[in-house]
């Protein structure tokens, strides 16, 4: 749910019922095992891994990271560090598969936003209504008398 609401959420410390409502989360089930790269693993260091390659604001780095793991002939994947998220172990895997949508499993008991929300200890709250908000007028500066020379 971090990843989903990202920004907005580390801003403003919560998400809006609309917003959390029009989520669902779902879990996959991968049709084949597949082994994956743990990005978080103690000696990736060795190999010149660091949190840059859940954290990039564009995709160079963690493309060069899965062609590299892809290229061992190995590795279908990797387990990382969300970007919104903290600890000390992974809580994603990016699959290296053909682009688009697959024709696996959906779930059955998809969990719906507003309670995933509350689950991940996300404050959900509806925006507050006109009568609930007073607006104020910003402050107007006042010009001084300066003498230029």
């Amino acid at each position: 749910m971090r990843e989903r609401f990202g920004h907005d959420l580390v801003r403003q410390g919560l998400v809006t019922f609309k917003a959390a409502a029009g989520t669902q989360v779902s879990k996959l089930r991968i049709p084949a095992p597949r082994w994956l790269a743990n990005t978080c693993a103690r000696n990736a260091v060795d190999f010149g891994m660091t949190r840059e390659i859940g954290t990039c604001p564009n995709y160079d780095i963690p493309q060069a990271w899965a062609a590299a793991f892809w290229g061992t002939g190995r590795h279908a994947g990797v387990r990382y560090q969300t970007r919104f998220t903290t600890g000390p172990t992974p809580n994603a895997v990016a699959l290296f598969d053909d682009a688009g949508q697959h024709n696996w499993p959906t779930d059955p008991a998809a969990l719906g936003g507003v309670q995933a929300c509350v689950q991940a200890r996300i404050k959900v709250e509806h925006p507050p209504g006109r009568r609930q908000v007073r607006i104020v007028p910003p402050p107007t500066t006042r010009r001084r008398n300066v003498k230029r020379t």
